[in-house]
């Protein structure tokens, strides 16, 4: 069955909102670890929790804390949390690409997985460039709205499996 043009726009729109959406939730939830991460090291994060201050500027202090607040944990378990915070940071710019791309969204498609082109935001648009725009299925779409899904409670769980590790509340 060929989908028409407003199938795959709705189509689009509900995977893409399903990612912008859980990069909301994760953006809050690390606003809520970065507090309380804030009192337990001492540290004024306040200019951080309010709207106007940028995720990845949320990101990188929560990223600091932690491991201020996890010194002591196994060099183990700090190579985790390395793993986990250079994928939130990939998530973030992956989240950023999309959302402030231009997307080329086909009119028919043969497939219930259409193929769209991103055109990144700094995409030049002069004849004589090259195309680097980027091909994504629907199913990629969905793949990585699953994926900031899956990250998004990740720091909070490795603080509460290493709390153990966690130095004293600053008082």
């Amino acid at each position: 069955m060929a989908l028409e043009r407003q199938q795959i726009l709705d189509m689009f729109h509900q995977a893409l909102g399903r990612l912008v959406h859980a990069h909301a939730q994760f953006d809050f939830n690390i606003g809520m670890q970065l507090n309380v991460l804030g009192l337990d090291t001492g540290h004024d994060v306040s200019e951080l929790l309010v709207g106007k201050a940028p995720f990845s500027n949320r990101l990188r202090k929560a990223e600091d804390l932690v491991f201020i607040q996890y010194a002591s944990a196994p060099d183990a378990a700090k190579q985790q949390l390395e793993q986990w915070f250079i994928k939130a940071h990939e998530v973030k710019a992956m989240r950023n690409d999309y959302t402030h791309a231009r997307w080329q969204i086909p009119n028919l498609s043969d497939s219930d997985d259409p193929l769209f082109r991103m055109l990144p935001l700094n995409w030049n648009f002069d004849p004589n460039q090259e195309d680097k725009s980027v091909p994504i299925r629907l199913s990629d779409l969905h793949a990585d709205a699953a994926e900031i899904e899956r990250l998004d409670g990740g720091l909070g769980g490795w603080m509460r499996k290493y709390l153990v590790y966690a130095a004293p509340r600053v008082a």
